[in-house]
């Protein structure tokens, strides 16, 4: 939800229900979703499309996999046939494996998984959530990985609904299991150099890549039409100071951010409004910013 919605077309089930077949029962649940859309025209590859898919099972009560893919494809310059198209899907998309040259390299992909668990414990209803997904590959398995992972806490306090969340996210590259760095890598490639970005926003986590973020927060639910939310967030964008990042271009910064705000549904107008403070450090350039900040807005249903 970070870059503004990519012009597509969508096909997914619509209803999540376990197979039929005796021997895929043991999938659960499951739902299936796939994507193709057009970026836009002033970019590196120009008119280049952009695919997606997740497949999604609950081989448990408490425990839900997710498997997602994303291929950018095709634009200006850059071949699109039944060949081309078999490579990107079966993860034969990096120039020097077999017959793929860059000339005809299929597209920049990113395939990963996550899971989420909801704990057994009733006197504390949580859930742990990890998401990994790796920026390239080696024999089918993701080799340059970005994390996540955090801890959901809901329940009711003085007849009120509340719920409460503790996130890690890391959108640096790493290899060799996590242990080497590799900056400028995340969301970046060789041919699409524009990356996952689509009028200057990153097609993934806020921060854009090479960021890290820790952030706890929850929300309240005072009413049916009144809500309360408080967030605060440490992050690193950019963290080598190069390459390209749209959140910090071409330097590192240091940020912290702690907010407050409100949700109003009245009839049929949403309002949300709320404050905070904001502090940024860019040590390169030896700056330092302090802010604090309201917003509002508003919307109406019709």
């Amino acid at each position: 939800n970070n870059a503004r919605p990519v012009p597509g077309i969508t096909i997914q089930r619509v209803q999540s229900k376990a197979p039929e077949i005796s021997w895929l029962k043991w999938l659960g649940p499951w739902s299936f979703m796939t994507y193709v859309g057009q970026l836009e025209s002033e970019r590196y590859v120009p008119d280049a499309k952009l695919w997606l898919a997740r497949f999604t099972f609950k081989p448990f009560r408490r425990l839900e996999i997710g498997l997602s893919r994303a291929a950018q494809f095709g634009g200006e310059g850059r071949p699109v046939d039944i060949t081309t198209i078999w490579r990107m899907l079966t993860g034969q998309d990096n120039s020097g494996e077999g017959s793929v040259t860059v000339e005809n390299q299929p597209g920049n992909q990113l395939a990963g998984f996550d899971i989420r668990w909801n704990v057994p414990l009733e006197v504390f209803p949580s859930a742990l959530y990890l998401e990994i997904i790796g920026e390239d590959q080696s024999d089918f398995y993701p080799t340059a990985k970005m994390r996540l992972f955090g801890l959901e806490h809901w329940g009711h306090l003085f007849s009120k609904d509340y719920r409460m969340v503790i996130e890690y996210a890391d959108t640096t590259a790493y290899r060799n299991d996590m242990t080497t760095v590799e900056y400028n890598t995340a969301y970046n490639h060789g041919i699409y150099k524009s990356g996952y970005r689509y009028f200057g926003r990153s097609i993934g986590h806020s921060m854009d890549n090479d960021g890290r973020m820790l952030t706890i927060g929850g929300n309240l639910a005072q009413s049916p039409g009144v809500g309360w939310q408080a967030f605060i967030s440490q992050a690193t964008f950019n963290r080598d100071g190069e390459g390209q990042n749209t959140v910090s271009p071409e330097v590192s910064t240091e940020f912290r951010d702690i907010r407050i705000g409100q949700n109003l549904l009245i009839k049929n107008h949403i309002i949300n409004w709320g404050g905070g403070y904001q502090h940024t450090e860019k040590p390169q350039l030896v700056v330092k910013d302090d802010e604090y900040y309201i917003y509002i807005d508003w919307f109406l249903k019709f």
